[in-house]
């Protein structure tokens, strides 16, 4: 790596011995030297175990990597994807440009309002005349967990059909949605959500919906009762679905990075079109930021810094994502996709090993339910996990009491984990010897508290965003590609292979790991 990446990792050396409580003893206005604004985000950074230095090192080499350039070739359509020669344009989803990609998207999105508004209002109707009352979203992956936790956040403002979401091939997933909802195909609107229009689970799942459509309505239904969202029209239109439901996003546009496209669909039937522009706006906002803002006060590029500093400098391989709102409770999934098959690579873009860490494994909860579960590994376990903590001041009018109860709760956590408890502190307390070990934490464990005055869609477009373009910086700084995801690919083709052993159509020409299972499952009655 560079002259300043090895500034960085001697300043890293240099302060591996380094104390949260003696950086706080020692500067009484850290907090405030050590937090940024993002429009609503507020952005507390102040728990890492990071110096002035640090940070300024950290600057120097996002300076470096050329991440304002980089950003700006976003907007221009350049090709940074290079292993699959594509543009990288999901900003363009929610811009004004009037650039040729940015015009195409913009069409597609109000295309997309058009369509929902009329389901909303009734002017779309199924084959036998009656409204839509569910919608159900058919995806796996991007084309899925963007709209899950949209859906969630963004639940008081539900006013259109009901929305359900499947994404396992396993039959018991749409059985349930079908049967526990007692949904009727008459009033229900299928979404095929994929960008290829060939991905096996997706398009699985797709036909048995259609068998059901057509068993209990006719071939002919399926025009009226499913929509896709895809980069494939061609392909939609031949698996059955009428041109006019065919709603189109672009081969530059990565399934993780896709929710402000027209893969938002079922947010739109469920919330409305001005909630998704209000959505849109929000990522714009935070979309503007990162474009104009200095680099040390760019608050989603030092968020990108710290992770590059926690996973390659210190060598902490998990990153738990906790946020103390019940609307974000699937958030930490989303991120756990969009951050981890961005940046889980072991290559350079340039064909080359890497010989440093990239992505940590990400995971989490909504803070009540992890306090009260895998808590006790963060605070007195032998990982080193860093954390991101989300908080939100208001997400309930009915109960303030509880919700200000939530907040504390994530600042005392933050709190503990930095600081910890000596056993000086413990005997103080009056324990006995025996039990001040067990009473005692160690602290010094790094966190983030990354906070909104409320949830709602433009203050979750402005987070979606924000971590999007965190993903995008430590990709450019690790000097991999953030943009493919080969990795997901070699699975898919062992499955192709592996299927018609398990039905008898091949034998196994594999290892006798394989052999033996496949053996074991067609053994069985």
């Amino acid at each position: 790596m560079s002259g300043q990446w090895q500034v960085v990792e001697r300043i890293a050396q240099d302060e591996s011995n380094s104390s949260l409580r003696q950086l706080f003893a020692s500067d009484s206005e850290r907090g405030q030297k050590f937090s940024l604004p993002c429009n609503d985000i507020f952005f507390d950074f102040s728990k890492q175990l990071l110096s002035a230095a640090g940070l300024d090192a950290l600057v120097a080499l996002a300076h470096e990597a050329g991440v304002q350039e980089q950003f700006a070739g976003m907007l221009s359509g350049a090709e940074l994807n290079n292993t699959e020669h594509r543009s990288v344009g999901h900003m363009l989803m929610r811009s004004q440009e009037n650039s040729p990609m940015a015009v195409a998207a913009q069409e597609q999105t109000e295309r997309a309002i058009e369509l929902a508004e009329a389901i909303r209002a009734g002017r779309i109707v199924g084959s036998k005349g009656h409204v839509f009352t569910a919608i159900v979203n058919i995806g796996i992956g991007g084309s899925d967990l963007g709209n899950v936790v949209i859906a969630d956040a963004l639940e008081a403002w539900h006013t259109g059909p009901d929305c359900y979401f499947i994404s396992s091939i396993d039959p018991t997933q749409l059985d349930l949605v079908l049967a526990r909802n007692n949904l009727s195909p008459e009033s229900t609107l299928f979404v095929v959500a994929s960008k290829t229009f060939t991905t096996q689970e997706t398009m699985h799942i797709a036909g048995r919906a259609r068998e059901w459509i057509t068993v209990a309505l006719g071939a002919e239904a399926v025009r009226d009762h499913f929509v896709a969202t895809t980069a494939a029209p061609k392909v939609a239109a031949a698996w059955g679905i009428s041109s006019d439901r065919i709603l189109e996003f672009f081969d530059w546009i990565g399934g993780r990075f896709s929710v402000s496209s027209v893969i938002g669909f079922p947010t739109i039937v469920s919330c409305g079109g001005d909630i998704f522009r209000e959505f849109l706006r929000g990522m714009s906002a935070t979309d503007q930021h990162v474009l104009t803002t200095p680099l040390a006060q760019n608050a989603p590029v030092v968020h990108a810094l710290l992770g590059v500093w926690n996973s390659s400098m210190r060598q902490s391989t998990s990153l738990a994502v906790i946020p103390y709102s019940h609307g974000l409770r699937r958030f930490p999934t989303f991120l756990q996709q969009l951050l981890t098959e961005s940046n889980g690579k072991s290559v350079t873009v340039d064909g080359r090993e890497v010989t440093y860490a990239t992505s940590p494994v990400v995971w989490g909860d909504v803070g009540p339910a992890a306090q009260h579960s895998f808590f006790q590994m963060m605070h007195q376990g032998t990982n080193k996990i860093c954390t991101d903590f989300i908080g939100v001041k208001r997400t309930s009018q009915n109960d303030e009491s509880g919700q200000r109860t939530m907040f504390a709760s994530m600042l005392a956590q933050s709190a503990a984990l930095a600081f910890g408890k000596t056993a000086q502190e413990v005997r103080a307390d009056g324990v006995p010897e025996s039990l001040v070990a067990h009473r005692t934490f160690v602290g010094n464990k790094p966190s983030s508290c990354i906070v909104i005055p409320a949830l709602n869609a433009f203050t979750m477009g402005q987070l979606i965003a924000f971590y999007e373009h965190s993903a995008a910086v430590q990709g450019w700084i690790w000097k991999i590609n953030s943009f493919d995801q080969w990795g997901v690919e070699l699975g898919k083709e062992l499955t192709a292979k592996i299927e018609p052993v398990l039905t008898g159509k091949q034998s196994a020409q594999t290892d006798s790991s394989t052999s033996m299972l496949a053996d074991w499952y067609r053994q069985q009655k």
